[in-house]
């Protein structure tokens, strides 16, 4: 990984870690072989099954939002981008979500995507209030 990339939170950017998670089975698997991408994945992830469906830690607070948004108020949310600051290697944007045209949460990520995720974890948090 590449300084700049890890000084921007690039170890906990989940498509990163998804993406190299994905690399490695691969790679196990082209080396090693089935077995033993297998018993990799008895260790490390299968015994977690329950835990992940339990928890719905494989859902996303965007993908979550969308199904309440459209399920709740019958209308997928949109997010706009209100500002993006500092410099081009460690901008940081304010996004706001809307369902409709109630402006709900407002998030702030080192990259679009994860403003996006912070403003939908904020409208579902906004939401499960009322």
């Amino acid at each position: 990984m590449s300084k700049g990339e890890e000084s921007t939170g690039g170890r906990q950017n989940v498509s990163i870690l998804a993406n190299t998670t994905e690399a490695f089975l691969g790679a196990v698997y082209l080396d090693q072989g089935f077995t033993a991408c297998t018993k990799i994945l008895e260790k490390y992830l299968f015994s977690k099954i329950t835990e992940i469906i339990d928890t719905e830690s494989y859902r996303d607070n965007k993908s979550l939002m969308q199904e309440i948004a459209q399920a709740k108020f019958k209308s997928t949310p949109r997010y706009e981008l209100e500002s993006e600051s500092g410099p081009d290697h460690d901008k940081v944007f304010t996004v706001a979500a809307y369902i409709g045209e109630t402006r709900y949460g407002v998030g702030q990520g080192k990259s679009k995507q994860a403003a996006q995720e912070n403003a939908a974890k904020i409208t579902l948090e906004m939401i499960n209030k009322n």
